[in-house]
């Protein structure tokens, strides 16, 4: 007979989901079993080796591959843990070598390492550098930002990233913290510090389960002007997307009067959006 936190255990029992926030774990949880009444109610005597049982992990597993698991791939955090510690070991000339290799961890940055330089330029045109950066799902983005003086809150639900995000924030003298958060929590994001731009990437469309309304509600609750949203243009299988630009998202910032702009690299797209005063 399993209890609450067996459960979780079982759910968190693979290395690429360990450093999931439990809190996010139970909230997926609740969602599935809501979605069968007649399990959340045997649950308290349901055999572990039961079928059943094992499809619930099963499907709570998959919701949060989803969610996280789609960025982090197959890097063994150790590694991550290794080059961080050779990272303040390391003369300043080395620092940016092995920056890269830390962000090549991570499915997310790693697409993205060659067309940073491009991507905050194109930032930057828009907005001016930032004193204050809120960054949402944040994974290891943070340790691609160029100013070094700027004040960096990142958001996550992996403890594992947030602990590698402040341990570079530490070892490179950035103000800043990675806190761990569920972005789909509205008051978290409101409590969030004022900031001069936020970046949302490859999230929207990740946390949505159903419409776009969350997608608004996040964008909406940010505390910054200036909001950056990015969305993949290339699928799964490495193919360019016939339709790029996202059509949903554009009709909801003509709706809420948001001013825009839009650049591309090879396989992201970004939304330059100001919020109106």
């Amino acid at each position: 007979m399993p209890t609450h936190e067996d459960i979780i255990h079982d759910i968190l029992a693979k290395k690429e989901l360990s450093g999931i926030e439990h809190s996010f774990v139970e909230a997926v949880l609740g969602k599935e079993l809501r979605k069968d009444p007649k399990l959340a109610r045997r649950l308290e005597t349901l055999s572990t080796r039961s079928s059943a049982y094992k499809e619930l992990i099963k499907s709570v597993r998959a919701v949060l591959r989803r969610n996280v698991g789609l960025f982090e791939g197959s890097t063994d955090p150790k590694h991550r843990e290794t080059l961080l510690a050779e990272l303040r070991q390391s003369p300043l000339e080395r620092r940016e070598e092995i920056i890269n290799h830390i962000l090549a961890t991570h499915q997310s940055t790693r697409e993205r390492l060659p067309y940073y330089d491009q991507v905050y330029e194109e930032i930057f045109k828009h907005t001016g550098k930032p004193r204050v950066v809120l960054d949402i799902g944040c994974g290891l983005n943070p340790l691609s930002f160029p100013d070094t003086d700027a004040t960096y809150v990142g958001v996550d639900i992996d403890r594992q990233l947030c602990s590698a995000v402040d341990e570079y924030f530490s070892i490179a003298g950035i103000e800043g913290e990675c806190r761990i958060i569920d972005a789909r929590g509205m008051e978290q994001i409101r409590s969030l510090p004022k900031a001069d731009i936020a970046f949302v990437f490859k999230l929207l469309e990740v946390i949505e389960q159903k419409g776009h309304k969350l997608g608004e509600l996040i964008i909406k609750a940010l505390p910054s002007q200036w909001i950056i949203v990015s969305f993949p243009i290339i699928t799964s299988s490495g193919a360019p997307m016939r339709s790029p630009r996202r059509a949903w998202f554009e009709k909801m910032l003509g709706r809420l009067k948001y001013k825009y702009g839009i650049f591309k690299v090879p396989n992201e797209i970004f939304y330059v959006l100001r919020k109106s005063p």
